[in-house]
């Protein structure tokens, strides 16, 4: 029997087809692929039961907020606003999204010897390169923060890393939770493992006692907001990659620090501007209406200013080539083009109660938002003049 995509490499032959399409082997194979789930990883899973408990906790506020403005008699239009505000500011729809921009190593558990090094950037799946005499990383964050550690504690592990080959290669699989790589350093052959704490350390020699206290130190990591990623290491004359008996090496805590630094300064310079600008409006006359509606048009301006200079958390905006990403600009401009339609096209503004606003007042409000690219790139350069020393 000879089967669809093999190689015929000398003669000729006359053959009888007995199957196609899916019915071939291959085709079976393609059908099972297509049909079976995707795993999805524990912190994805955490992240949706996360999304979806907070959801309910506001559909719950959301009724109570509609019986409470039933029985007070409030106007259902006021109601409905007001219920479809606090909705799209509170369910957290980008929660995946914040999480995997940037993470880092915010704690190694164990002894960071070289052998946690050598895992930590050879048993690694992102692209390393120098730019302007700085390593700049492409990948997985997960990788990417691993790699940034140990080129932080050894940068010679760099060139290490370019000019040795490896012999055997693992790539990490949902359905695994863990990849390997082989490497010959030193005339060894040694072996690395890297990936979830509780695959990890069934592949290590040792005691289940060990194994325990370690599982609780995780799960006590884990539960302040922590992702682990556990490292081990075995020299073996093997070329394949060893199953067990492996030296468990420590985990990784790993956080996303940048992240919280750049949403409490971008979201206090919005906030503080939102509250002045709203606050002097009703001051100088303006009515509440108007006030709002303006004060609506300087957080649009905001998002478009901010997902702009989130393309880098550690690259200056001006460095950046913006014309590698043109989905980003069509979003940006269908995005403002939406709202200032809206402020026009009298059906919108009787639905979602918005005023067009004069040039003079956009000029002023988009000085106000240009003013946050200023101050995430000062808040990106006090945090690298930090982190050099």
């Amino acid at each position: 029997m000879l089967y669809a995509g093999s190689m015929i490499t000398k003669g000729r032959a006359n053959g009888v087809v007995t199957a196609i399409a899916q019915q071939t082997e291959v085709g079976k194979i393609a059908s099972l692929l297509a049909s079976s789930d995707v795993t999805k990883t524990l912190l994805m899973v955490k992240m949706e039961r996360f999304s979806l408990n907070i959801s309910k906790i506001i559909a719950i506020a959301i009724v109570l907020i509609v019986l409470v403005g039933i029985y007070q008699e409030t106007p259902l239009r006021e109601i409905f606003f007001l219920s479809v505000a606090i909705a799209v500011s509170t369910i957290p729809e980008g929660l995946p999204v914040a999480i995997t921009i940037a993470l880092s190593v915010d704690s190694f558990v164990g002894d960071v010897d070289e052998n946690v090094l050598l895992a930590a950037v050879l048993c690694n799946e992102a692209n390393f390169n120098i730019e302007d005499g700085e390593i700049s990383f492409i990948g997985d964050q997960i990788d990417v923060a691993l790699a940034k550690y140990a080129f932080d504690k050894d940068a010679s592990l760099y060139e290490l890393q370019k000019e040795t080959a490896p012999v055997n290669i693992m790539p990490y699989e949902p359905e695994n939770k863990f990849s390997g790589v082989v490497y010959k350093i030193d005339a060894k052959q040694q072996h690395f493992i890297k990936g979830s704490p509780e695959v990890i350390l069934q592949k290590c020699s040792l005691s289940e006692e060990d194994k325990e206290s370690i599982t609780a130190s995780v799960n006590e990591w884990a539960s302040k907001g922590f992702r682990n990623i556990a490292l081990a290491y075995k020299e073996s004359d093997e070329n394949d990659l060893a199953k067990d008996n492996y030296v468990f090496l420590g985990f990784a805590a790993i956080f996303n620090k940048i992240m919280i630094s750049r949403v409490f300064v971008g979201g206090l310079y919005m906030g503080v501007n939102a509250f002045a600008v709203f606050y002097t409006l009703l001051q100088f006359g303006y009515e509440e209406d108007m006030a709002r509606n303006i004060t609506l048009l300087l957080m649009v301006l905001f998002e478009n200013v901010y997902v702009l200079n989130s393309r880098s958390e550690t690259n200056s905006i001006f460095k950046i080539d913006h014309s590698k990403n043109r989905f980003l600009w069509v979003s940006i401009i269908i995005a403002q083009g939406v709202h200032i339609a809206s402020t026009h096209i009298p059906f919108m503004q009787s639905v979602v109660n918005i005023q067009s606003v004069n040039l003079e007042m956009w000029s002023m409000l988009l000085a106000i938002a240009v003013g946050l690219m200023g101050v995430m790139e000062i808040e990106k350069l006090i945090r690298k003049k930090l982190h050099d020393r």
